[in-house]
């Protein structure tokens, strides 16, 4: 989402390993760990940016559960894990998207 200068792994996080590392990596947690990097950059005052190019990520659950209702299930997962709630209920919640 480039208006909050964050980015999700399905969008394609290019950085260099130096930073990647400076950064803490990836956290060992079960989801958001790419949201947790973004987060992580931005404290740290780095500004995301977009390439002009594209890269290709599966649509599957946009298909299955519709763009804008999976987009808002997908804002409240992401309000939830930045509010401090269970990262394990997160991700089970995240789970069921899919039924």
């Amino acid at each position: 989402m480039i208006f909050r200068r964050v980015a999700f792994g399905d969008q394609g996080i290019f950085l260099e390993r130096s930073l990647f590392d400076e950064l803490g990596g990836f956290a060992p947690i079960p989801i958001m760990e790419d949201y947790r990097l973004s987060l992580d950059a931005r404290k740290h005052g780095l500004r995301i940016g977009m390439a002009r190019g594209f890269i290709t990520t599966s649509a599957r659950r946009y298909k299955a559960g519709g763009i804008l209702r999976t987009m808002l299930r997908m804002q409240a997962l992401q309000h939830r894990f930045r509010s401090g709630d269970s990262i394990e209920e997160i991700a089970a919640a995240y789970r069921r998207m899919d039924h």
